[in-house]
């Protein structure tokens, strides 16, 4: 395991903070933009690159979390951001979608949820005003869409490991 590690008592420290500032303002945009916690301690403080110990990241984002310097960080971030052109964009909605669907360690409803949801942005799917789905699209509609979207296989003289010879 690594040597160097943090401590959450450090990320707690207002003081701290202060002093490391430029690290804990990355800590503190990452999370205003979306980044989960354990995600943005790694990438603002650098730990891997570092060869810094990672098992207690969970520990000190927590901390970070409860700095009076980080939350003042995340309100000016948060103040100055425009919600749709900075922090949710339809891209990053379907991105976070593709997330959920794509994770078999997500529910099948959760899954089946983010679905409808990503279809209805993409507008396959309308909803009415009572919130019933209305298909805009027939089966034949999809299966030429994901016709459009198939690259077959490259032919002789590609390769192509299924040719039999």
């Amino acid at each position: 395991m690594d040597d160097l590690a943090y401590d959450p008592k450090q990320f707690a420290d207002e003081s701290y903070a202060r002093a490391y500032a430029s690290l804990f303002d990355k800590y503190a945009e990452l999370r205003v933009y979306g980044r989960p916690r354990d995600l943005s301690v790694l990438e603002a403080f650098e730990l891997i690159k570092h060869g810094m110990a990672t098992d207690n990241i969970h520990r000190l984002g927590l901390a970070a979390e409860t700095n009076k310097y980080v939350q003042e960080r995340m309100a000016y971030h948060t103040a100055r951001k425009d919600v749709r052109k900075d922090m949710w964009t339809e891209k990053k909605a379907v991105r976070k979608l593709l997330e959920l669907i794509e994770d078999e360690g997500v529910r099948d409803s959760v899954r089946l949820n983010a679905i409808t949801a990503l279809n209805v942005l993409c507008g396959y799917v309308q909803m009415d005003d009572e919130q019933s789905k209305r298909v805009g699209h027939t089966m034949a509609d999809f299966a030429k869409m994901e016709a459009e979207d198939y690259t077959p296989p490259p032919r002789n003289g590609g390769t192509d490991e299924r040719q039999v010879h």
